[in-house]
């Protein structure tokens, strides 16, 4: 386990009546339990994430969760219901829709979806850059169409939740969850394989965010054979921009004067000046996913690394070649055809592309909005129809502090009671399933140390 010096910033101002607290020592339960504990979501640090082999075509979307927790030896809940969850609003639809059906379920969902839309979306206001938890980015693949025999267009398989709400409810329960996201993590990206989609989240993009905010989330569009492989495409993506944000500092382009010789050169490089591409700073980048293509002075890294602290430098291991851990079924074309996103100042921006990866690790060339000016350590995973709620910002700063390459923390699932007020949508919540080894302890205490430790009786 890593200690971690973690500096406490926020990536949301709320007016608390209460004040943040300090310090605490949070008791956690061993989970070996992933029927019981499937949430839909975890946080991840960049060195366990980058070792995830999915495969890109796979039709079963519960592996995006799964390929992670089946190669961890640590894995952790809070003992505190409280601590840490996700409100999954699609239970709601499904709850309603068995005892009073389909047409009241789409009814009061709509309802619920407005009600999170505008509570989590409103409740965000303008912060400084300086603010907001740069190290950490959400991920969210979102799919507006109808779930398996809702449709009799075989393209339209597997929507989120198995639900079967109107895409417009759809997207307010996807907005609803990046906006939660926002709370805690950096930026936002959403995965989509539909043009409809992409039309109705920008629409909903028109929402009054306070100054600031429109610039934290993208939308990345992938091309593919069926709507439910677009979460593997968005989280190969991620992987390998991943590497390109934290390594670009350290990267080699065909430009100007540097001292490698014409041994130390690919051959199409030899007789060419090369520099240092500088750190990305708001501008556009190519995304390579090639290691070569990338060509990373491994030198400069390990020098940089040098001046570090442990944890900080576990950022650049995915400068290192081969870093990223690709299946050996990772065949089906990764095709980028849009990245929508909206500059600081709010101007919208759509960067169209037609290249398609071959193989994963092949052929890139695709320009990516640099949203970062400092490492990422943290990735955040969640399906589209699900608030995501710490109990205060140190519980999830501690999460991330003790997350590593063989830890991480589940978060609770929890439903909203079938008989409540839509309008009340974080009220009359499950306390979620009691799971894990109840007769062991384990506590965390943060920020005096970011290391689990087994209490024995």
């Amino acid at each position: 386990l890593l200690y971690i010096s973690y500096v406490l910033t926020s990536a949301l101002s709320i007016n608390n009546k209460t004040a943040e607290p300090s310090s605490r020592v949070y008791k956690l339960i061993y989970n070996d339990e992933i029927g019981c504990s499937y949430v839909g979501a975890w946080l991840s640090h960049i060195n366990l994430f980058r070792k995830i082999p999915y495969w890109v075509d796979i039709s079963r979307a519960e592996a995006a969760s799964t390929e992670v927790y089946n190669r961890l030896p640590n894995k952790y809940l809070f003992k505190n219901f409280d601590a840490h969850y996700v409100n999954h609003l699609s239970m709601f639809e499904h709850l309603n829709s068995n005892k009073y059906g389909f047409s009241e379920a789409q009814r009061k969902s709509r309802i619920l979806a407005q009600s999170a839309f505008e509570g989590e979306c409103g409740a965000i206001v303008a912060v400084n850059m300086s603010q907001i938890d740069l190290t950490s980015i959400a991920i969210v693949p979102f799919y507006g169409g109808l779930p398996p025999n809702g449709t009799s267009h075989l393209s339209d398989s597997l929507g989120q939740g198995n639900s079967k709400v109107d895409e417009d409810t759809k997207a307010l329960q996807c907005l609803a969850t990046v906006c939660s996201c926002l709370r805690y993590f950096g930026h936002v990206f959403i995965g989509i394989s539909r043009a409809p989609d992409r039309a109705l989240l920008i629409n909903k993009l028109n929402f009054p965010f306070a100054s600031g905010i429109r610039s934290r989330i993208t939308i990345v569009e992938f091309t593919v054979s069926r709507p439910i492989v677009q979460v593997f495409h968005l989280l190969v993506w991620t992987q390998h921009y991943l590497k390109l944000h934290n390594c670009a500092a350290f990267q080699v382009s065909p430009s100007s004067a540097t001292n490698l010789s014409d041994s130390q050169r690919k051959p199409s490089e030899k007789g060419r000046s090369l520099k240092k591409v500088p750190w990305w700073k708001g501008k556009l980048k190519r995304l390579y996913f090639n290691d070569s293509l990338l060509n990373i002075d491994q030198n400069d890294v390990m020098r940089h690394k040098a001046s570090l602290s442990a944890a900080e430098a576990a950022a650049y291991d995915i400068c290192s070649p081969l870093s990223i851990q690709h299946s050996l079924y990772a065949v089906a074309p990764l095709n980028v055809t849009h990245i929508h996103y909206f500059d600081p100042l709010g101007t919208e921006m759509d960067i169209r592309h037609h290249k398609t990866m071959k193989r994963v690790g092949e052929i890139g060339g695709y320009e990516v909005h640099a949203v970062h000016s400092h490492p990422i350590r943290y990735i955040y995973y969640t399906e589209a129809d699900q608030i995501v709620r710490f109990d205060s910002l140190l519980t999830a700063h501690a999460i991330k502090a003790a997350s590593n390459a063989t830890t991480y923390f589940l978060g609770r699932r929890r439903d909203k009671a079938r008989d409540s007020d839509p309008v009340d949508y974080m009220g009359s919540l499950s306390r979620g399933s009691h799971c894990g080894r109840t007769q062991e302890m384990y506590m965390l205490d943060f920020p005096k140390s970011s290391l689990v430790y087994r209490v024995y009786n």
